[in-house]
């Protein structure tokens, strides 16, 4: 738990020098042209929609894009379920992957790397690596911390851990 306070302690330090010291590299604010990463790995410089009221997915969605790391599984058929269901094509893009040990702790803070290392060796798929994972991994993670709120007492509250684990979402997609 000492280990982990620390790092949070970081991660803060980490947080307010980047903020301090942030420049955009594009117009308007945002990060330039290849700024992120790559196609696909834009992860601040998009809009967060919050709907509220009814989504008909006949005639509100265009398409779905889904992870292959869901491919084959319970997600994976719900998936192909809507997409027969309502019309809606679905796509698969290349996917993200990632070694537990190369995730940094200066993006997204350094409760990243221990976070990683949990979700890969518990929730991974060893078959593909046993040090990696992926978005389904991180997802199997989500639940779990549903499922049993206090196996993951030592990396913080229920909604602190939601929050850490969206974060190495980011990780993955920026650098997976």
């Amino acid at each position: 738990m000492m280990e982990l306070k620390r790092c949070q302690e970081r991660a803060l330090k980490s947080v307010e020098s980047k903020a301090a010291a942030a420049e955009p590299d594009g117009k308007d604010g945002l990060p330039g042209p290849g700024a992120s990463g790559g196609i696909g790995r834009a992860l601040d410089a998009y809009v967060e929609a919050q709907i509220h009221g009814a989504i008909r997915l006949e005639s509100d969605v265009d398409a779905l894009v889904a992870d292959p790391s869901f491919r084959g599984t319970a997600t994976g058929a719900q998936l192909d379920a809507l997409s027969e269901a309502y019309g809606i094509p679905l796509y698969w893009h290349p996917g993200f992957r990632l070694a537990a040990g190369s995730v940094p702790e200066d993006f997204r803070g350094p409760v990243m790397p221990p976070l990683a290392r949990r979700v890969a060796s518990s929730y991974g798929t060893e078959a593909a690596s046993p040090d990696a994972f992926d978005a389904a991994a991180i997802g199997r993670a989500a639940a779990s911390l549903h499922r049993q709120p206090e196996s993951w007492a030592d990396f913080g509250t229920p909604d602190e851990v939601l929050q850490y684990l969206k974060q190495l979402w980011h990780v993955l997609v920026r650098y997976g």
